[in-house]
């Protein structure tokens, strides 16, 4: 055949292949969390924590320190307990920078392994198939080899899973790395990334200078230590069939659909967070008074976006899918994104999860959306119980929301909230719907819409025989009474009864 010749045939070729489709024409894979899981220091009461703070600045020597407002902002705090990693004789210890780099290395790894094992177990896949980890903190330092290459060992994860370590980004961490999952999940079905935040942010009040601030006794008073985590998959399967597949894994069911995600620079708000060291080692963070107004200012339009966002998304998948997909969405079907995203102007029913960012912002964001504080019931909760937890608090609040969900099928009431360490029970049961919500130095915002797929049960059709559901019912329940013995205090005894019930009923 001549050059001619096989030129013309090429252009035919061409002229008579299909185009490729577009890429608006191929929509993203599903994208889920799996599960979740959080830990905590030790919980001081107000007044333990105001007698810790009066204490360690005498034996400082700082003279100038004024208790009686250090007093009082700790009681307007609205912590009735205060999460310290560090053991309580050193609490607001000015420490050296040596020593900081030591608690970091104990006590902020401690807990980051606590969290993750605790949503890893929760997932119940094999730790070795975690295919990616996403770490992030605040607590920063020059220290290798790092957390994140400690974890994988730690954790007993695979030598070769793709590390991201992030720092530095305050406390819209967790919501940060959330999406970022999101993204390699919707790209990659097959990925599995494990997410892990932690912060020692009470080792602020350990780093103050000689003679300590007004501003820096605000600082010091708010933030808190604890570390959160979760599993984020894909799948190639819509509805039901998702859960059916990672049931096949050994994983456990899809708890929420990641339909969308959101990060802006709020423009002219630099000024509002300063966080900064000195030469003497000490650590500054100056929170301008305007801070949570501006925040409240901006949520409403970054809100109406992300939910947008999600819109347009839900459009998309509500077409047939062109990547060869197991199934296609189906209306109401568990995991799909059928029902109608809500609006702006529709809140009331849609729970915020909110950094928790102090009782001021908080009703900042809650008098902007135009809803209740039983909208926001997992973030005042996780507040409340144990203080401002800087970028910890993103996933912290989504493990008490995930909790909760469960519960809340089982008409909980306050006194039976109380005994599994759930603070208060909430005015109504959990939604459909959440909106994650996080803020940080920039100033940053950084949003997620959620779907909770379990809010549509699989077809009946598929639970096991009677004689089944009997001997595993019962198993269920002895690893649910289980927990009791090894999990008091967490706030997760009766609730992963709950999740080995479900288990038996509908896998």
């Amino acid at each position: 055949m001549c050059r001619r010749d096989l030129q013309r045939t090429k252009s035919e070729s061409f002229a008579t292949a299909p185009p490729a489709p577009p890429n608006d024409a191929r929509p993203p894979h599903p994208a889920y969390v799996y599960s979740t899981g959080s830990a905590y220091g030790n919980r001081l009461t107000t007044p333990q924590a105001k007698a810790a703070m009066i204490r360690q600045r005498r034996l400082a020597g700082d003279v100038a320190f004024d208790e009686a407002f250090a007093s009082r902002v700790l009681d307007k705090c609205g912590f009735e307990h205060h999460s310290f990693a560090l053991p309580r004789e050193d609490v607001f210890r000015r420490l050296t920078r040596e020593e900081y780099l030591e608690a970091r290395r104990i006590y902020l790894v401690d807990m980051a392994v606590r969290a993750a094992r605790q949503a890893l177990e929760r997932w119940g896949g094999d730790g070795g198939e975690i295919t990616h980890l996403f770490w992030g903190t605040m607590t920063g330092g020059m220290d290798s080899p790092t957390i994140d290459i400690k974890l994988v060992g730690e954790l007993g994860l695979n030598g070769d899973v793709e590390r991201t370590s992030i720092e530095g980004m305050g406390c819209l961490t967790g919501f940060r790395l959330l999406n970022l999952a999101r993204q390699v999940a919707q790209g990659d079905p097959s990925a599995r990334i494990l997410v892990v935040s932690g912060d020692l942010r009470s080792a602020l009040g350990n780093s103050m200078p000689q003679e300590a601030t007004r501003e820096d006794v605000v600082a010091v008073s708010l933030f808190r230590d604890a570390a959160s985590a979760a599993v984020v998959g894909g799948s190639d399967y819509d509805g039901g069939a998702a859960v059916d597949g990672a049931i096949e894994r050994g994983e456990c069911a899809p708890r929420f659909e990641l339909v969308a995600g959101l990060s802006r620079i709020v423009e002219g708000t630099g000024h509002l967070v300063q966080y900064f060291e000195t030469n003497d080692g000490a650590i500054r963070l100056l929170l301008d008074r305007e801070l949570p107004d501006h925040i409240g200012k901006a949520e409403p339009d970054f809100v109406r976006d992300l939910l947008e966002k999600g819109r347009k998304a839900t459009k998309r998948r509500e077409g047939p899918r062109s990547r060869g997909s197991r199934s296609s969405p189906q209306a109401g079907a568990l995991g799909t994104t059928s029902s109608t995203v809500p609006t702006i102007d529709d809140l009331d029913g849609v729970d915020v999860l909110c950094h928790t960012g102090g009782p001021r912002v908080l009703r900042e964001v809650a008098k902007a959306l135009g809803v209740q504080s039983q909208n926001l019931h997992s973030s005042l909760e996780v507040m409340r119980n144990n203080g401002n937890l800087s970028g910890a608090s993103n996933l912290c609040v989504l493990d008490h929301h995930s909790q909760l969900a469960d519960l809340s099928d089982l008409n909980m009431d306050a006194e039976a909230a109380a005994l599994m360490g759930m603070g208060s029970a909430p005015a109504r049961p959990t939604s459909e719907w959440a909106v994650g919500l996080s803020m940080g130095p920039g100033v940053c915002l950084e949003g997620v819409l959620l779907r909770d797929v379990r809010r549509k049960a699989p077809p009946m059709s598929r639970v096991r025989s009677m004689e089944d559901f009997s001997s595993v019912g019962r198993e269920a329940i002895t690893r649910g009474l289980g927990e009791i013995d090894t999990r008091k205090g967490e706030g997760t005894l009766f609730s992963r009864a709950c999740v080995f019930l479900w288990d038996a009923l509908y896998t």
